[in-house]
């Protein structure tokens, strides 16, 4: 009857370590983008992966590219011009479908464990909305179709040269899609805006 505890209390220590080991996550997940004066906004992706000990082949990045904005609906077109990991150009695939472009980077015939780096370049020029009164840049940062946490997310905008920093309005939301919630940082200067999502975003959420 002394064995008993001590046994099923290594049990229980060597059952649970494994299972940790293999969750994933994104360590990070930072947007850069460029906006030029004729509306045309280049993002550059970087993404921090952990597969931990899951085997993978690689990633896949759903970027939204149809939405609604004051009852109008827009489409958007994506030029990509690299995609990277860890540091080199990347195999990969794209497909577009109910309103998103599907980004699968890795190479098929090989598979991936532990932290990796992946890298997106890509440009639009529609994701500027042009009203009477203000032009809008509406962006969904990280998209809300991961099934693994972000424990950080930002995205940094440098603006078009001449745009004075007092008529510049920012807002932030996280959470699933629709969400009102901002658990979100915004800050400006001159010629740039930075936001920074305050808390892990969780699978099904976005920045």
């Amino acid at each position: 009857m002394t064995l008993r505890r001590p046994l099923l209390a290594l049990f229980a220590t060597l059952l649970a370590f494994p299972l940790a080991a293999s969750a994933e996550t994104i360590d990070n997940f930072a947007v850069h983008a460029t906006l030029s004066s004729n509306g045309r906004t280049v993002f550059h992706e970087a993404i921090d992966y952990d597969f931990g000990s899951n085997e993978r082949h690689g990633i896949e990045r759903y970027i939204p590219t149809d939405y609604t904005r004051y009852g109008a609906n827009y489409a958007l077109s994506l030029s990509f011009s690299d995609i990277a990991q860890d540091g080199a150009a990347a195999q990969y695939q794209l497909t577009s479908d109910s309103g998103t472009t599907l980004v699968r980077i890795g190479d098929p015939n090989v598979t991936l464990d532990g932290e990796h780096s992946y890298g997106l370049t890509y440009a639009t020029t529609r994701a500027i909305n042009f009203f009477p009164d203000h032009d809008e840049l509406y962006w969904n940062v990280t998209g809300n179709d991961w099934q693994v946490p972000i424990e950080q997310a930002s995205f940094y905008l440098a603006l078009p040269a001449g745009i004075p920093i007092t008529s510049v309005s920012t807002t932030c939301y996280t959470g699933v899609q629709g969400s009102t919630e901002q658990a979100c940082s915004a800050q400006t200067s001159d010629g740039s805006v930075q936001f920074n999502a305050t808390r892990v975003l969780q699978p099904g959420e976005g920045l």
